[in-house]
């Protein structure tokens, strides 16, 4: 009996991706940092010279653009509350069996 005949299909032949590969090679070399970690200190400690003050400069950023954009916001706000407050009113004016 052939394995056509047999209702089996045939086993496939496991093939490597180049992707997993990569992958694989990146959790290996994890593992050893991981593993090595105690032995090498410099392995976990990031240099404070090398941190850029990203916070600092987009609360900088923040502070001088927020008096600018405030009034246009609050605006905008004052647009969208009257119409809000009218639905709210009219709701609330109507019987509970017709909302």
């Amino acid at each position: 009996m052939t394995t056509a005949t047999s209702g089996i299909a045939p086993l496939r032949q496991w093939r490597s991706e180049p992707q997993l590969n990569l992958w694989v090679v990146l959790l290996v070399f994890a593992a050893v940092c991981l593993a090595l970690r105690p032995g090498l200190p410099w392995l976990t400690s990031f240099p404070k010279a090398w941190v850029v003050p990203v916070a600092q400069w987009i609360d900088t950023a923040s502070d001088q653009a927020l008096p600018a954009i405030k009034p246009f916001f609050r605006l905008i706000s004052a647009g969208l509350d009257a119409p809000m407050r009218l639905i709210q009113t009219a709701l609330q004016w109507l019987p509970w069996p017709i909302v």
